[in-house]
């Protein structure tokens, strides 16, 4: 491959299925390469490098995010969620194409639910084929968009489900404390499990919130607090029951985990799951960050929700996730 042609890489994502594993990078002019191990093979190779096919949508954008899935008949899903840079407006786009990068075509266009944009810019996007039983479903979506107001500090997790021919079927909205986050999903036993990761986080845990008497932990507004890494675990069924509501250790349900599990900004999240006898197998989480910088200022609030340990480059955190899920 020319590494010259994807030095401008906008969007990548990834999926596997089928005894295979895909990583595909898409650059700003369309072009993208799709790379794969089939059949067990411990490396990628370079299969196909192509170019998409135009869409409805081709404004300028401000933000784009990608995401892969593969589909029963092994056919992969490639959505892109895109937002225009003069309306904010978001679209998504749904490719179909072949697992050797054959046979690329649009499928579908579909404009997102009506959610506030301005103001608002896009984080991440994941997909993932709709569970069996929903008649007219074809993809499960969440689409995370950021505050561009960094002293807000808020975030919003957009689910939908999007039929074969565009028609959003149902979507809801969450809010969340936190920045700049990403989103994955991978389905556990039946259910489509959803993980979030946010920078500029809220400490839910901390020696004062545990100590002071009064107002109780749960009386207090989620903030968000410099550097601390949220994470969030819910099914997306649940997300598709919410209507605006604010999502925080607090959150009255069974079915919500969060908390803290590090230091940094920018975190990049994907789940996946192990088949290994030598190894621990199920689902499990990992994020990859970029580290609190060794000459970084850490205010009273960041202090106060634990030590951190300092990195001046990327840090990967995972961890097996059965204890974390609600009887799944």
């Amino acid at each position: 491959e020319d590494a010259a042609a994807f030095a401008d890489a906008a969007a990548f994502a990834a999926a596997a299925g089928h005894s295979a594993e895909y990583v595909l990078l898409l650059n700003a002019s369309q072009h993208f390469g799709l790379h794969a191990a089939l059949d067990g093979a411990s490396s990628l190779r370079l299969v196909a490098a192509s170019q998409l096919p135009p869409s409805k949508h081709s404004t300028a954008m401000s933000g784009r995010s990608i995401a892969l899935t593969v589909l029963h008949n092994g056919t992969l899903a490639l959505l892109s969620v895109e937002q225009d840079a003069a309306s904010a407006a978001l679209a998504g786009n749904i490719y179909l194409l072949e697992p050797d990068g054959s046979n690329v075509r649009l499928s579908t266009t579909f404009a997102l639910p009506q959610v506030p944009t301005q103001g608002w810019a896009l984080s991440s996007a994941a997909a993932a084929i709709s569970a069996a039983g929903k008649v007219d479903a074809f993809l499960s979506v969440v689409v995370l968009l950021s505050s561009a107001d960094a002293a807000i500090a808020q975030s919003q997790a957009v689910a939908i489900d999007v039929s074969a021919n565009g028609t959003v079927i149902n979507s809801a909205l969450t809010r969340l404390v936190g920045l700049h986050g990403s989103v994955a999903m991978e389905f556990h036993n039946g259910v489509l499990v959803t993980a979030m990761s946010l920078g500029n986080g809220s400490c839910y845990n901390s020696e004062k919130l545990n100590k002071q008497p009064t107002p109780a932990t749960c009386d207090v507004p989620p903030s968000p607090t410099a550097w601390l890494l949220n994470y969030v675990l819910v099914s997306f069924e649940w997300l598709l029951l919410q209507a605006d509501q604010q999502l925080s250790a607090c959150t009255n349900a069974t079915a919500v985990f969060t908390g803290v599990y590090d230091f940094g900004i920018r975190p990049q999240t994907a789940l996946f799951s192990l088949h290994n006898s030598t190894l621990h197998t199920g689902l499990q989480f990992l994020s990859v960050h970029q580290g609190l910088p060794t000459d970084a200022v850490v205010d009273a609030a960041t202090a106060e929700c634990g030590e951190p340990e300092r990195w001046d480059g990327a840090v990967a955190d995972s961890w097996p996730l059965d204890s974390f899920l609600w009887n799944y």
